[in-house]
């Protein structure tokens, strides 16, 4: 064989393939079959990479917006539905651990292609796809997650949701697509509310802290889709959540300051924004007006630390108010030597940062002695003023969705 010349132009004989394979070596969440180097080789097709593209593992983050990705959601709903059946999945360190040892180890026999598996595809996946690499279960789950938030992503930004959502607007184009997956909310969470979001935060702590963007771009679409109730149960199985928030941001943000007076590329520029927009849509999510609950939204306002300052020890918050913080402070420093960032890219910015940080700020423990960006400050002072106005909170969601849309375009 030649090449995997049909993947460049993602025929359609090679996206059916594909998913059939990928499908049916998953028919068993709890034991699929297959090793993890023909799970994570029809992934890195799905997405729309070809043969020369390296394995998406290797990259930096974007947002995934292949082409083909409605139409996964069209024709291939069991697919899907697989995929979250398999990452939903609550599993024990002992079943983690005999899974990876399982996956790792290829017993593939390309001449015995079961129902749906066709022997080109298993061939280049054993001959060819990183010929040199050893997939692990850990590198299954991360390649699922980039997948899966690249569809939900697309079906969040095309609105074509179906069933009940979170947010109503999400169903706005669903007369004009009918039967794209997810047709509800309930496609995503095939084990019950608290046993998926089980599953899910196992899944999600297997992964690298350089995989988070994929994270946070998945849970931020599933927050859209099936509301906050989903928040108390993440936290439940993994408190680190808010801090891996913060870690994220210090390490974009520290990125950008290591690289000043160094060549930047586009493509690290645009990534350094799309993690700006992540964040700012995680805080938009959980501070939601229309859905807001003061108990879950505490979770994320704090995590308590303790430092020295000049001797004294003191309370320093590193949750969301401590995130928006930072980045407001750090937000000029995208201006210098760009070829991307315009001032009314700052601008938005810090006004939408702001906006959430005054939200956070208005709980700040009165042992916490950081002294916060006077954006935030002056924000919340004239929110205080407004307090009583509904129509003006009303214009406030308004005003911040119209925003958030502008920067992405």
């Amino acid at each position: 064989m030649n090449g995997l010349q049909p993947v460049y132009r993602m025929e359609t004989s090679v996206m059916d393939d594909a998913v059939q394979l990928l499908t049916n070596c998953m028919k068993d969440p709890a034991r699929p079959t297959r090793c993890a180097r023909v799970l994570c080789g029809c992934l890195h097709l799905l997405d729309g990479r070809d043969e020369d593209d390296s394995c998406s593992l290797d990259v930096h983050f974007h947002v995934p917006r292949h082409g083909e990705y409605e139409d996964i959601r069209k024709k291939y709903p069991q697919h899907l539905d697989a995929c979250v059946a398999f990452l939903s999945l609550p599993r024990s360190d002992e079943e983690m651990k005999d899974l990876d040892s399982s996956l790792r180890t290829c017993t593939c026999s390309i001449q015995l292609s079961g129902p749906g598996e066709t022997r080109w595809l298993l061939k280049w996946l054993h001959d060819s796809f990183e010929a040199y690499r050893l997939f692990t279960f850990e590198d299954v789950v991360q390649m699922l997650i980039r997948h899966l938030a690249g569809v939900l992503n697309n079906a969040v930004e095309s609105k074509t949701v179906g069933g009940v959502t979170a947010l109503p607007r999400l169903r706005k184009n669903r007369r004009k697509h009918t039967g794209l997956w997810p047709t509800d909310a309930s496609q995503l969470m095939p084990y019950g509310l608290e046993r998926s979001m089980q599953g899910y935060a196992v899944s999600f702590r297997l992964c690298r802290q350089d995989g988070f963007p994929d994270i946070l771009l998945l849970f931020n679409k599933i927050l859209a889709i099936c509301g906050r109730s989903v928040i108390p149960h993440l936290l439940q199985f993994d408190s680190a959540w808010p801090m891996r928030i913060t870690d994220l941001t210090i390490a974009f943000l520290q990125e950008r300051r290591n690289t000043l007076g160094k060549f930047v590329d586009i493509d690290t520029e645009l990534r350094w924004m799309e993690a700006l927009a992540l964040v700012l849509e995680f805080c938009a999510n959980v501070t939601d007006l229309s859905q807001v609950n003061s108990t879950d939204l505490m979770l994320f306002k704090f995590v308590r630390m303790l430092t020295w300052v000049n001797t004294i020890r003191e309370v320093r918050s590193c949750g969301l108010l401590f995130v928006c913080d930072c980045i407001i402070k750090d937000l000029p420093l995208f201006l210098i030597e760009t070829k991307v960032w315009t001032q009314d890219h700052i601008n938005q910015f810090t006004e939408l940062f702001a906006r959430f940080g005054s939200m956070f700020y208005a709980d700040k423990p009165e042992e916490d002695q950081t002294v916060y960006s006077p954006e935030i400050v002056a924000r919340y002072a004239a929110a205080n003023v407004r307090l009583d106005d509904p129509l003006h909170l009303a214009f406030e969601g308004f005003a911040w969705a119209s925003k958030l849309r502008q920067l992405r375009t």
